[in-house]
């Protein structure tokens, strides 16, 4: 099971799979089934606006991005909410400044760095990022994305197995953008994108072959998402916390939430992975118990059913 860049590819070994004997050659043979899940190749720009900026701090989008803090009160959303009106608000000033879009977008740019992303950390959540300048490549690209929509760019969200980034469409040319990589990871220049690019892909590639002994994605993942599928990945990234933490009945709950947003194979397998967590409890009551086998069940057939798209 892996997550988008931070999660150690040693987490979930194989042998923690511990399923009935009909399960275990169900998941062997799709382990043995080569499936690339991707969309498409190029970016998809059609103009869409997920957030109502006219009302943005009431909005439902928002609201579902700040409910993954589960500490999150009124007190912290109107905090959050404040500090990034005023980090669009100085943009809004700045706008001016800058009539080309990529150096408005390069100022965009250095601007969130110097805000918000000062120190990685993996497996972060957006509030973490706004309050404590922590950041991952995931809450790094929600900042961009929230910032790219809000002044009006068109853009794509792209993700691989281990990674998410952006790219933006100008009246000059397509620029990528890096959320983790302050020095080199703006780029208006399109062999250098394609070239980047180039290493999202063959990390995949690279990563599995060093990880033999861990259990890794059964899908290679290469697509466009949305911003509603970003937040679903966020809810994704607190179910791996969980689970890292042998708190299999959050992680389940998380990754219900998870998979409303985003209907992802990587959710099912980590599903799947936290009920089997969840039946080696040995207080767990008989009905519990067979509720979960049927959980599991299926999601097992619905994996069985995505590897065969």
């Amino acid at each position: 099971m892996l997550i988008v860049c931070e999660l150690n590819t040693n987490t979930f070994h194989l042998f923690n799979i511990k399923l009935t004997l009909k399960k275990t050659y169900i998941l062997l043979v799709m382990l043995m089934m080569s499936r690339t899940d991707y969309g498409q190749s190029t970016a998809n720009y059609a103009p869409t606006q997920i957030v109502n900026w006219k009302n943005w701090k009431e909005d439902f989008t928002i609201s579902m991005l700040f409910a993954t803090d589960e500490t999150m009160s009124e007190e912290k959303s109107a905090r959050l909410k404040n500090s990034l009106e005023d980090l669009f608000d100085e943009l809004h000033r700045e706008r001016i400044k800058y009539p080309s879009d990529q150096k408005f977008l390069a100022r965009v740019f250095s601007k969130l760095f110097d805000t918000y992303l000062y120190k990685y950390k993996a497996l972060t959540n957006f509030t973490q990022t706004i309050e404590q300048k922590e950041f991952d490549c995931l809450t790094g690209t929600l900042l961009f994305a929230l910032t790219l929509e809000k002044f009006g760019f068109q853009y794509a969200i792209h993700e691989t197995n281990y990674h998410v980034y952006l790219t933006v469409k100008t009246s000059e040319g397509e620029v990528l953008i890096e959320a983790t990589d302050r020095k080199f990871g703006f780029e208006k220049n399109k062999n250098f994108i394609a070239k980047r690019i180039r290493g999202y892909h063959y990390q995949y590639e690279q990563i599995k072959e060093n990880t033999k002994q861990a259990y890794t994605s059964l899908f290679k993942i290469e697509r466009q998402i949305s911003l509603t599928e970003l937040i679903g990945l966020q809810y994704f990234n607190n179910a791996v916390n969980a689970y890292n933490k042998k708190d299999s009945e959050k992680a389940i709950d998380l990754l219900k939430k998870s998979l409303q947003l985003y209907d992802a194979g990587r959710g099912t397998e980590l599903m799947i992975l936290s009920i089997n967590q969840y039946l080696q409890n040995p207080d767990l009551q008989a009905h519990k118990k067979d509720k979960l086998l049927q959980y599991q069940d299926f999601y097992i057939h619905k994996l069985a059913a995505k590897l065969e798209d």
